[in-house]
């Protein structure tokens, strides 16, 4: 299990932790905010009565940060948090053995494919649920490309449960990182607080919650609050996303910091730091209107280092989060899911391995089994595929460079990947990858390697198998393989 850190400074006053969280909460999402505070930083922070000189490193390169300074360690807990929340998400104690593997390798190809951005924050959750059918918010930069509201899920809390325990089932203490949205919002299913209390009895926890429905009922927001307060975890679980600054000044108008000091935001408005995802909606959005989208490409290019090298490996294209099951009751269907940059094969930025029916608990366990079964084997699919951009070079012999225009830093290490043998020689490996360049059957291409190399041919079968666990080859469905068309499975 993993030793979750703790939220450094447990003795900062919580007043000035909520002030300075809502100072660093308008900067993230006001332009005009921001500019003000690098004209003139006490002027901009005198509303919020903290001292912005030992926050200055934030904005101001070079700028030294006072360690002692209570305002610098206040904001040292709002990181502390967010930090706890990652150790969690990323911890996937319990599980079944073939899930852990499966989302090993997801999380390995994800290194690759998803850019040194948007790679190392992706959770792979193990699950998502969606409650209702569609979204009543209708954004344009929906990465997800949710429909309109059309249902939601009739309230039968017993069934509800049953289902839980399937999951648990597979996930076991890991099935408390699932959540209940997806291209939906929580708040429009109007039971979502019961099926969130009834997910922490069987599970163990309150589930990590966004909604952009904040303001939509004031009572049902603090009642939400005091829910996931009363978990009392060490990072957030509840989220409020703003869409835009009248938004937020109406969230902040409404409630004082100290209310909101448990809550995140995600701040997806048009003026925030924050970049919208290439993917979904918003990618078709963006075919019309291409100045939307470049508007948020601008705000990639700030985390650039000068010279930072091709665009693709800064390019934020899926917002999905999750490896494993997309959870639909309504219409009864299971997919076993992974991110993948959204392209024109997977153009809501995830992958899909397969999918099963379900009418009930007891069907929805067998089909979990079922897709379990068929794609968390241990042993390579009959085809694959190397990754696109992805080229093998050795060192020493025993460690092998990955040089690739997508997963590559800027700096030019590369991503690494390693092999347990340090006594044979490695020198076929290169040639091996090329070999599934395009797509190729694993049996054909291992055998050709080991002829052309004198390798006994079930260590070609291993490394080949090595190198798909390691993600530098990929099932051929994957739009970031080269190769790729091939069905699922």
């Amino acid at each position: 299990m993993t030793n979750h850190r703790p939220a450094p400074d447990a003795d900062v006053d919580p007043k000035l932790y909520a002030r300075v969280k809502r100072f660093w909460e308008r900067w993230t999402a006001d332009d005009r905010f921001r500019a003000a505070v690098s004209a003139d930083p006490e002027a901009a922070a005198a509303g919020f009565e903290i001292d912005p000189a030992p926050l200055a490193y934030l904005w101001r390169f070079g700028a030294p940060a006072d360690r002692a300074a209570p305002e610098y360690r206040a904001f040292q807990r709002l990181r502390g948090r967010a930090e706890a929340y990652f150790d969690f998400a990323n911890d996937d104690e319990g599980a079944i053995s073939s899930y852990r593997s499966w989302r090993a390798r997801q999380r390995a190809r994800s290194a690759f494919a998803q850019g040194c951005f948007s790679a190392p924050i992706n959770l792979h959750l193990p699950f998502t649920v969606e409650l209702t059918q569609g979204c009543s918010h209708g954004c344009w930069f929906c990465g997800l490309s949710a429909p309109p509201l059309e249902a939601a899920l009739p309230t039968d809390l017993g069934a509800w449960e049953k289902m839980l325990e399937a999951l648990g089932g597979i996930f076991g203490a890991s099935a408390a990182r699932g959540f209940l949205y997806w291209a939906t919002d929580p708040l429009d299913h109007s039971d979502y607080e019961a099926y969130a209390n009834a997910f922490r009895r069987v599970l163990g926890r309150f589930p990590n919650t966004t909604t952009a429905a904040a303001l939509a009922d004031l009572d049902r927001t603090r009642r939400l609050m005091a829910l996931a307060r009363s978990a009392d975890y060490r990072y957030p679980v509840l989220r409020f996303s703003v869409i835009s600054l009248r938004q937020l000044d109406r969230i902040q108008a409404a409630f004082s910091a100290e209310e909101l000091a448990d809550v995140d935001f995600a701040m997806v408005n048009r003026e925030s730091v924050l970049a919208l995802a290439e993917a979904g909606h918003a990618r078709e959005v963006g075919k019309r209107w291409p100045e939307r989208l470049e508007h948020e490409r601008r705000k990639m290019d700030r985390l650039k280092p000068e010279g930072g090298g091709d665009a693709e490996i800064w390019a934020h294209r899926t917002i999905g989060c999750v490896s494993g099951f997309l959870i639909e009751p309504i219409p009864g269907r299971v997919r076993l899911i992974s991110p993948e940059p959204c392209s024109d094969r997977w153009p809501d930025g995830y992958a899909v391995f397969g999918e099963e029916r379900f009418e009930n608990a007891r069907s929805l366990a067998d089909a979990l089994d079922r897709l379990v079964a068929r794609y968390m084997r241990p042993d390579p699919p009959e085809r694959l595929a190397l990754q696109r951009g992805v080229t093998l070079a050795l060192q020493r012999g025993v460690t092998l460079a990955i040089a690739s225009p997508i997963s590559a830093r800027a700096e030019g290490r590369g991503h690494w990947v390693t092999f347990e043998s340090s006594r044979r020689d490695l020198g076929h490996l290169p040639a091996l990858a090329e070999a599934f360049r395009g797509g190729a059957r694993v049996e054909d291409a291992s055998r050709r390697i080991a002829h052309r190399f004198g390798v006994d041919p079930r260590l070609a079968r291993k490394d080949t198998a090595d190198l798909w666990r390691q993600g530098v080859l990929v099932e051929p469905f994957f739009s970031f393989a080269d190769g790729c068309g091939t069905k699922a499975g």
